[in-house]
């Protein structure tokens, strides 16, 4: 494998990783709408 996919990998992971993180702000917004 070269560098540069290896880097496309971590830049995957990162996203889906801080793609989380916003899934689970929206969905404690949305257990505060529910109230």
């Amino acid at each position: 494998m070269s560098w540069n996919s290896i880097d496309r990998i971590g830049d995957v992971v990162q996203y889906f990783e801080e793609n989380e993180a916003a899934q689970q702000k929206l969905k404690e917004l949305q257990a505060k709408q529910g109230e």
